[in-house]
């Protein structure tokens, strides 16, 4: 152990060469300051502070010279004749730890306010649409959602923002815009955000990801999970082909089926009875929208493909088709318009298009195959009316070579 003198000595010394350094530190520049008061490498006052400490840093520096003497101190002050206490030890120990609330102080000094936000920008998404629906996602992937379908290009339109706005300002544009009460207050927020098609708005659709309390205040229905919606499909769907009824009941066909024909929303220029396996069905079904457009006749046909327009501005009419071995009996009373054309098929096949093979419109039940005699000629007699219960459709499907075309009821 060190004599008393000896033991004074280093304490001084100790104590004066920290005040001294810190002196020197000050003179020769900021870097010499931190190694002084640091007891650490010049190299990492050059990461903290590239550009030099400024006042404060300076300051905590200098008044942290001083503590640190004081403790230093103490700690070298020559230990007590005799054993400790724990009393005596924990007070030992403490002088340690002031040491190091001190050595942190001036990394924290060092700390300054972030000036700008630190923003984070996803980029470009491919696609956004095959996204599941709000019912399935977590709270923390709606976020992300709304992101891509904001900076969607997707059919190559303009995205809802600029790409040079971050996520964060596009999310809180987003809420801004569900609390906006008129298509003009959107507007008016997109353009201030800077958006290429300020006049389109924000659909809910999208929205409901930032804000679904407000959305689904007014469409519930977009708050389902993909199951929920496809089960209020699936019910939708069965209600409205329950609305339809068989418009000839004693008149049985060999098959037949009765459902709601659903169009597109935008208007639809009919529905299709066709032969689904004929190579030229595409082609077949495109002259015979011609000849609905240039005839501006009911049903337009062509080869194995027939295009039955309707009589009203609708979005959806009830059909109910019905395959004979022989051609029933004319029945033109109680409607408006009856007409018969030929019609083939190349493959024994001839049908009208179900919901189910676009997923937006056609039948909302199974339809059979007409063409019950096989591959060949057909007849196709066509039956609409509108009344009370909207536009009703009737088509009969039997054997027939005949290319005439006949207007039993014009």
């Amino acid at each position: 152990m060190l004599s008393g003198g000896l033991w004074r000595i280093t304490r001084i010394g100790s104590v004066g060469l920290v005040l001294a350094a810190a002196v020197a530190g000050l003179v020769l520049g900021d870097v010499w300051l931190w190694a002084a008061v640091e007891w650490s490498s010049p190299a990492y006052a050059r990461f903290y502070a590239r550009g030099g400490f400024d006042t404060p840093a300076v300051v905590a520096l200098l008044v942290a010279a001083p503590v640190k003497a004081a403790l230093l101190w103490l700690i070298l002050c020559a230990p007590a004749p005799g054993p400790l206490d724990h009393r005596e030890k924990a007070l030992r120990r403490l002088p340690y730890l002031a040491v190091a609330a001190v050595a942190v102080l001036p990394v924290i000094a060092l700390i300054h306010p972030k000036q700008t936000p630190r923003l984070t920008y996803t980029g470009w998404s491919a696609d956004c649409y095959g996204r599941p629906g709000f019912g399935d996602l977590k709270s923390a992937e709606r976020d992300a959602v709304f992101l891509c379908r904001a900076r969607s290009t997707d059919g190559g339109v303009p995205p809802m923002f600029p790409d040079s706005l971050s996520d964060q300002g596009i999310l809180a544009y987003g809420r801004a815009l569900c609390r906006a009460k008129d298509l003009d207050e959107q507007k008016a927020i997109l353009t201030r955000a800077g958006s290429a098609r300020p006049a389109w708005g924000a659909d809910p659709w999208d929205l409901v990801h930032v804000c679904p309390e407000i959305v689904g205040a007014t469409h519930p229905e977009l708050l389902r999970s993909t199951e929920e919606t496809e089960a209020a499909n699936t019910a939708y769907i069965a209600e409205e082909n329950a609305k339809c009824r068989d418009p000839w009941p004693r008149t049985k066909g060999v098959v037949q089926a009765t459902a709601k024909y659903f169009l597109f929303a935008d208007g639809d220029p009919g529905y299709l009875v066709h032969d689904p396996g004929d190579g030229t069905a595409e082609e077949a079904a495109e002259q015979a929208m011609d000849e609905v457009y240039d005839d501006s006749a009911l049903t337009g046909v062509a080869d194995s493909a027939a295009l039955i327009g309707h009589v009203e501005d609708v979005t959806d009419l009830c059909l109910t088709v019905k395959a004979f071995r022989t051609a029933p009996p004319r029945r033109t009373a109680g409607w408006d318009q009856v007409s018969e054309v030929p019609i083939t098929s190349r493959s024994g096949r001839l049908t009208v298009p179900e919901m189910g093979e676009d997923g937006e419109v056609g039948a909302g039940a199974p339809m059979p195959n007409l063409a019950i005699a096989g591959k060949g000629r057909y007849r196709l007699r066509v039956h609409v009316r509108v009344g009370d219960a909207g536009e009703e459709h009737l088509v009969a499907v039997f054997p027939g070579t005949s290319r005439k075309r006949l207007e039993l009821k014009p």
